[in-house]
């Protein structure tokens, strides 16, 4: 087929399908099984009435793979910081230059954090919220799961197309590994590994934790001025969605006007480019809010 113009509202597409073939237990391994690709091929030719191939989906599979891998990398580094208000990854310039020289893709985070987080997440390392397994490395962010550190290994393609008959499949995260003679100075070098990279969660935690006091002190002494200003900023954003062309009857609007209440969750909207993105960012926050999975 032609080349596929990978708008934000395919991939979205593209995302939830693969946390429906992967909870549908299509992906045992590393990647889908035929079932799952079969699944995923034919679902986007309803959805777009063209032609597929799984080779097509799968340079979307490596991509955004690659793009997960490196944000997860970012996010558990050394002494990292994220901003209070919009959550990104507030670091100097040096910090980024080289994480930039290391991987191209670091760059993309600059100004953004990681699209479809929780579903890749799913996706790339089975992860769902509070199934943090003995080979995980937690997240610096509150309330996020850790990730799978054999995940991590390589930002190159999954080899791992074969049938799946073939394969071994890896323990669950939840279970114990078994020390042995030949894995034991392997599972030490984890073990150390593990305990460093809680040490620096709990450092870039509290510096979260001290900025968070702050804006609450702030926030509590703050002037009637503020006030009208967050205000008049709520009546801002919901104008701009109904200039945008969203219906002030969808459930979209009334999602919004619930979640942009929240005066940190404005931080992450703010720099959302387009009322489309906003609206699918509104949809997938209050969903959370409510404890429903994302669709």
């Amino acid at each position: 087929m032609s080349r596929v113009n990978w708008t934000s509202n395919l991939t979205s597409f593209f995302v939830n399908a693969l946390v429906d073939e992967c909870r549908a237990g299509n992906r045992p391994n590393k990647t889908l099984n035929r079932i799952g690709k079969g699944n995923i091929v034919q679902r986007l030719k309803d959805h777009t009435g063209r032609d597929w191939t799984w080779e097509t989906c799968k340079h979307k599979w490596d991509e955004l793979k690659k793009k997960w891998s490196c944000w997860k990398r970012l996010i558990k580094s050394n002494g990292i910081v994220f901003h209070p208000r919009t959550g990104l990854i507030d670091m100097p310039r040096n910090w980024w230059d080289k994480q930039i020289a290391a991987n191209k893709l670091a760059k993309g985070f600059q100004q953004s954090r990681l699209e479809h987080e929780e579903q890749l997440d799913y996706i790339f390392a089975k992860m769902d919220p509070g199934n943090v397994g003995p080979n995980e490395v937690g997240g610096p962010e509150g309330g996020q799961t850790g990730v799978p550190t054999q995940y991590l290994d390589s930002d190159h393609s999954d080899a791992s197309d074969a049938d799946p008959q073939t394969q071994q499949p890896s323990p669950p995260p939840s279970q114990p590994v078994r020390m042995t003679s030949m894995n034991a100075s392997s599972g030490k070098r984890q073990l150390s590994d593990l305990m460093v990279s809680n040490s620096l969660f709990w450092e870039g935690f509290s510096n979260f934790y001290q900025e968070i006091s702050t804006l609450k002190k702030q926030k509590q002494t703050g002037s009637a001025s503020n006030k009208a200003d967050e205000e008049a900023e709520y009546e801002t954003f919901m104008k701009e969605l109904l200039d945008g062309g969203l219906d002030p009857e969808s459930d979209e609007y009334f999602m919004a006007s619930e979640v942009l209440l929240d005066i940190p969750r404005r931080g992450a909207y703010r720099p959302l480019p387009t009322v489309r993105a906003k609206v699918a960012w509104i949809r997938r926050v209050y969903l959370n809010m409510k404890g429903q999975p994302p669709r």
